[in-house]
C-alpha cells in the first residue's frame, strides 16, 4: 500500500532565485532520492539577477521606481 507525504510550501513573495530541496525515502527494499525545484515567478528571478541584494528593496527595485530618477 502506498503512503503519502505532505510538505507545505510557504509563499514568501520575496524576489529570489528558484529554490531546490531533496528528499530521501528509505524502505526495506530500496532507497530513493528525489529533487524538488520550486520555480519562482520570472520577475522575481530577473530582479535577483539585475539588482542582487537590493532585489527586495522597493525604493531600488520596486514596481513603481522611476529608472530615470535613479541618476
Amino acid at each position: 500500500m502506498g503512503k503519502s507525504l505532505t510538505i507545505p510550501i510557504l509563499n514568501d513573495d520575496l524576489a529570489e532565485s528558484n529554490e531546490t530541496f531533496s528528499i530521501t525515502l528509505t524502505g526495506a527494499a530500496a532507497t530513493n532520492t528525489a529533487t524538488i525545484t520550486i520555480l519562482k515567478q520570472p520577475i522575481q528571478v530577473w530582479r535577483v539577477t539585475n539588482f542582487g541584494t537590493n532585489a527586495n528593496n522597493a525604493a531600488i527595485a520596486g514596481d513603481l521606481v522611476d529608472p530615470m530618477a535613479m541618476g
